[in-house]
């Protein structure tokens, strides 16, 4: 090929000058352990043997198609325009094994994590469905409770425990209105949802309200005030009554 001579002895390629000496392309082809096959008459003659075929015009393409049958072509990109070495199949037959029993055990795992996900599921909606069942029949008068649990928070929020001394708050805002000149009870309401007792009380005027509180306050009972409005010459005043802590 021009200025070189191509060879691949014992499967090895490489090049020589064309014009080196005739001992040394001797001895390199001496060392292949089958008979060579020599393309091109001016090698053969070095060699002393016969061409088996005479390179006549490209010699480029005389060796692309001495190549182009064979099962391991001559790849002409070298340096760094040569391919990057692909990983073997073979390097990865030590680590199928490992890989298998690993995407198994995977696969098993979540198949588990699956199985168990669905179950808690499942027990978390019948819990669910049992509270919402408990709580409809303790609380017959609600309808369309979704969050039981939330509900009955609220419900201790607003001071439920309050139902078991309704007595007592009654009593304690008798006493306490005994102590503000000219207030008396207009009503009093008690919420069983919420477990509040409401009161409406009329006063002579403005402030007294304040002073019912400190009253009720040393009863034992806290007093929320509500809003106060005229009424006449009196002044309406609302609460919410609770048990002190």
């Amino acid at each position: 090929l021009q200025d070189r001579i191509l060879m691949r002895i014992n499967g090895r390629p490489l090049a020589l000058d064309a014009d080196g000496p005739d001992d040394l392309l001797r001895a390199v082809a001496a060392t292949a352990t089958h008979t060579l096959e020599v393309h091109g008459e001016a090698v053969a003659r070095q060699l002393g043997v016969h061409a088996a075929q005479s390179v006549v015009g490209d010699a480029l393409a005389t060796l692309i198609g001495l190549d182009e049958n064979r099962p391991s072509g001559l790849d002409l990109r070298q340096g760094a325009f040569a391919a990057r070495e692909s990983i073997s199949l073979n390097k990865l037959q030590f680590w199928r094994r490992p890989l298998a029993i690993a995407a198994a055990a995977g696969l098993v795992w979540l198949g588990a994590t699956a199985w168990e996900t669905a179950r808690l599921n499942a027990a978390s909606a019948e819990l669910a469905s049992q509270a919402r069942g408990a709580y409809s029949a303790a609380f017959s008068h609600e309808a369309g409770v979704t969050n039981p649990a939330s509900r009955i928070q609220d419900k201790l929020g607003a001071g439920l425990g309050i139902a078991l001394e309704l007595d007592r708050a009654a009593a304690g805002l008798m006493t306490a209105l005994e102590d503000v000149e000219g207030a008396r009870l207009r009503s009093i309401r008690y919420d069983r949802d919420s477990g509040e007792v409401r009161a409406s009380v009329d006063y002579a005027r403005y402030g007294d309200d304040l002073r019912l509180a400190t009253s009720l306050e040393s009863l034992g009972l806290i007093a929320t005030l509500g809003d106060s409005r005229a009424n006449g010459s009196l002044v309406t005043g609302e609460m919410m009554l609770r048990a002190g802590s």
